[in-house]
């Protein structure tokens, strides 16, 4: 998959997120792939969804740290980073 330009690309918010993330992602509906890293690039978690529109992420077990979210449509895959508090 190419990587999508541009910041406007995929939105998080809140950030930094309590304990739900919601991702906007410009480009995609239907079936996508959601998968989160730490700052070391470990996979955290990854998932498949059928949504369409907003994605809400339960993120309160994640450990206070910087994170990268990307989203992979199949053809595209976009990427934004947030920061967990706890």
């Amino acid at each position: 998959p190419e990587l999508a330009s541009g910041a406007d690309q995929l939105v998080l918010f809140p950030n930094p997120p309590a304990d739900v993330l919601i991702v906007r992602s410009m480009y995609a509906n239907g079936p996508r792939t959601i998968i989160l890293t730490d700052d070391l690039g470990r996979i955290v978690s990854s998932e498949r969804t059928g949504e369409s529109g907003d994605i809400t992420l339960d993120v309160r077990d994640l450990a206070s740290g910087a994170y990268t979210l990307a989203v992979d449509d199949g053809t595209r895959v976009a990427r934004s980073r947030f920061i967990k508090q706890r």
